[in-house]
């Protein structure tokens, strides 16, 4: 609007200087009409008033356009930028989560590996001692021979260990082909067996036929361990017994001791605990740590546990599988 007016503005000076100017001049008394000059006629004045204007249009739209692009150029670089920060932070904090993720995982992992571990230990260093205190030849030959025996069944263990890499990282539960459970309950049976009748203690086999399956192995094993340790620990002068039973849909692993059982407050809070729905990494502060784990990875494996009291006393423990 300020360039119309001014436009206007210098049109209208024109037009009033012209009138102005007499376009009359008297020679010898008398009057003739005289030709201005273009660059003072109206036309010429209007034309370069015109002119001016249209340049100044054309600067002015030339600009505009300059700096809207230059203006759009900016806002593109800036939403770049900003992308890529974004990207850059969100890596980052992917990275934090998975360093906290493994950091958690191979704290979780090491003392899994403790726990599971520490019972054949504590057994091969209590016949150590028995042996440094004993002076009976016979006597120290069974205990060598049960530290013999321990200690090959703890090596066999040991060399099984990248299994427990799966327990807490393991996302897919099943198994590409099916395998015996009956391997599993063998294994842990010739682990425990020599510990076990160190207090007296019988471990018997009841499974008289395969029982096969698809879910997890190294959790499958994990959940047998835990659950045959704590009978082992708990039963003494007695007997534990491990059976499978089977029908068209689940299977179920049953293990059964005679030592001090489980109160029915203790197995409303395990049973409690198996029923949160939240599926929770254990926490291995306390007592009972290895049960904990165990329910961890029962729900972990949508699997079932229960537990129920023994009669005349102990406790038994049923471990349900799908089979689908």
């Amino acid at each position: 609007m300020r360039v119309w007016a001014f436009i206007f503005a210098c049109i209208s000076l024109t037009v009033s200087a012209q009138r102005h100017i007499s376009p009359w001049h008297n020679i010898d008394n008398g009057v003739s009409p005289i030709e201005p000059p273009f660059h003072q006629t109206i036309l010429f004045r209007v034309s370069a008033a015109i002119i001016i204007l249209i340049i100044i249009i054309i600067i002015f739209q030339l600009t505009t356009n300059f700096l809207r692009i230059k203006n759009k150029t900016l806002k593109q670089i800036v939403h770049n930028k900003n992308s890529e920060l974004k990207e850059t932070y969100l890596h980052l904090e992917l990275v934090k989560s998975n360093l906290q993720k493994e950091t958690e995982y191979q704290k979780k992992l090491v003392e899994t590996i403790s726990h599971d571990i520490t019972t054949p230990i504590r057994f091969i260093a209590m016949l150590s001692q028995k042996i440094h205190e004993s002076d009976d030849v016979e006597l120290q030959k069974k205990y060598f021979d049960s530290i013999y025996k321990s200690s090959e069944q703890l090596y066999q263990f040991t060399l099984n260990l990248k299994e427990y890499t799966e327990l807490y990282k393991a996302e897919n539960i099943f198994e590409e082909k099916e395998y015996p459970i009956n391997r599993i309950l063998e294994i842990k049976n010739r682990l425990f067996c020599e510990i076990a009748k160190e207090k007296g203690t019988v471990i018997t086999n009841l499974t008289d036929h395969k029982v096969y399956s698809k879910v997890n192995e190294s959790i499958l094993t994990a959940i047998i361990h835990n659950i045959l340790d704590n009978a082992v620990k708990n039963t003494f002068e007695g007997n534990i017994t491990l059976n499978i039973t089977e029908s068209q849909q689940k299977s179920t692993i049953i293990i059964a001791d005679t030592g001090i059982g489980m109160s029915t407050e203790q197995i409303a809070s395990y049973m409690s605990l198996f029923r949160n729905p939240k599926l929770e990494t254990p926490s291995f502060k306390g007592k009972g740590l290895g049960l904990h784990m165990v329910i961890h990875l029962v729900k972990k494996i949508n699997a079932e546990i229960r537990f129920r009291q023994n009669e005349p006393q102990g406790t038994v423990v049923e471990i349900t599988l799908n089979k689908n």
